[in-house]
């Protein structure tokens, strides 16, 4: 499942940014610091988060708020919609891309 997000991803040519912090959500794009910590503003269509952690809900609302408020298309996935396995957290992940690729 993994390997046929990324090759989907690929064919639709949609970036990941590993290992960037984001600084704020804007109404075209977003404003990182990259690892080396410089800052970038980027033009995007959606974001997508993807933590690797456990949620802290009130920062998922905090989000959610964030990208109505600037009209950014977003998805809750994996264990931030509910626990479960790599297995349903890559599949949410796919139909999220899907969703708003």
């Amino acid at each position: 499942a993994r390997t046929a997000l990324l090759d989907e991803m690929d064919r639709l040519n949609i970036k990941q940014l590993m290992h960037h912090i984001t600084k704020e959500i804007l109404s075209d794009g977003v404003a990182v610091f990259t690892e080396d910590g410089e800052e970038k503003r980027i033009k995007v269509d959606s974001v997508i988060a993807a933590v690797g952690s456990t949620p802290d809900p009130d920062d998922m609302e905090r989000l959610a708020e964030e990208c109505t408020k600037y009209g950014v298309n977003y998805e809750i996935a994996g264990d931030c919609s509910r626990t479960g396995s790599v297995l349903h957290a890559v599949r949410d992940g796919y139909v999220s891309a899907m969703l708003i690729g």
